[in-house]
């Protein structure tokens, strides 16, 4: 019996929610860090909005130029079959 009966399928349901979960998670416990200092120093919410929004921009970054990496190196391994038959 196959241990993994959906291939790469499974896989990349796995990765993600790996991907989802650092995105939701590392956003908030950085903005939570943030609000945390902006109590303590008495600010306004400052450093929570800063650390929120860097935080979220960097993660999507991260995403966008791993997907980009990854069809670049897709698009490379389709490109001998675009060639045609060799003769």
């Amino acid at each position: 019996m196959d241990p993994n009966p959906f291939g790469d399928l499974g896989a990349q349901k796995g990765d993600g929610l790996i991907m989802a979960l650092e995105l939701v998670l590392t956003t908030t416990i950085l903005a939570g860090l943030g609000f945390w200092l902006d109590r303590t120093i008495g600010t306004t919410p400052v450093f929570t909005i800063f650390f929120a929004a860097f935080t979220l921009a960097y993660e999507v970054w991260k995403i966008v130029a791993g997907y980009d990496a990854e069809m670049a190196a897709h698009a490379e391994r389709r490109q001998p079959l675009r060639q045609g038959p060799v003769r």
